[in-house]
């Protein structure tokens, strides 16, 4: 995100969002529990009961942690990076 930001006077906006949208990687995937919840940060997220029983992949993104079905964005933690980095997250 740095470089890009340097950069940002010689690129075009357009370019520039297509390539933050390429910025992420595959953190895991997990099938979501029949309960809807899955374990985050020693925690117990909730997720809607449309994905029980449904593999999800987690990518780490600019936006955060996303969460993805069927190459579909479905849930994001924003805020990710900071819980990530806290040693215990209450």
């Amino acid at each position: 995100m740095t470089r890009l930001l340097e950069q940002h006077h010689m690129a075009l906006l357009s370019v520039l969002d297509r390539l933050e949208s390429y910025a992420r990687y595959e953190v895991g995937r997990k099938v979501v529990p029949a309960t809807e919840g899955i374990r985050l940060f020693s925690r117990e997220a909730y997720l809607s009961a449309a994905l029980a029983n449904v593999e999800g992949t987690f990518w780490e993104s600019m936006e955060g942690l996303e969460a993805r079905v069927d190459e579909q964005c479905v849930a994001v933690l924003r805020d990710y990076r900071t819980f990530k980095q806290m040693a215990v997250y209450k």
